[in-house]
């Protein structure tokens, strides 16, 4: 439980101080569970490191902990890229029987929208103007041509570019 210090007055200028109140009965679990935690490292110290008692797991995951030098690391990783060469290329020959049953989905591609002559037509005056177009003006030509804001941005920019000669091709 944490109250602040009695004699802490609001806008007195003092920093408030805090206390803790630890009751026995906590600070009783608190200093058992670390005395235990303590004998429990000291004994996988001497199960691990000097090996002074006979390695125990019970209670804890075994450790299968491999230590590699960097050779043995990229020599492991070059073995393994040769196997997937080796399985791609078996499995490009004789395809399996859920790779032959499999049917192709295709997947349709998005197509371009060319604007139309009316649509040109009602964007060209955003084109021209000089200046950025406001968002308002945006917003009524995307009503008009049934486009979103995006569109309509993107469209302008674009021809504008192409004004300037700066095209992506």
């Amino acid at each position: 439980m944490v109250w602040p210090d009695p004699k802490f007055r609001v806008g007195s200028g003092r920093v408030p101080e805090f206390r803790v109140k630890i009751r026995s009965s906590s600070y009783n679990k608190l200093f058992t569970c670390y005395e235990n935690e303590k004998k429990h490292i000291i004994s996988l110290y001497k199960q691990e490191i000097t090996g002074e008692e006979i390695r125990n797991t019970l209670g804890r995951r075994s450790t299968e902990v491999k230590v590699y030098t960097y050779e043995e690391i990229q020599k492991k990783f070059k073995e393994n890229q040769k196997i997937t060469k080796k399985s791609k290329s078996q499995s490009s020959k004789h395809p399996t029987i859920l790779e032959s049953t499999q049917i192709p989905i295709e997947i349709p591609r998005r197509t371009r929208s060319k604007a139309t002559e009316e649509e040109a037509n009602r964007l060209q005056p955003l084109v021209e103007q000089i200046g950025i177009p406001t968002t308002e003006k945006i917003e009524a030509v995307a009503r008009e041509l049934n486009w979103n804001n995006k569109k309509v941005r993107n469209y302008v920019t674009y021809r504008r570019n192409l004004r300037k000669g700066k095209s992506k091709d």
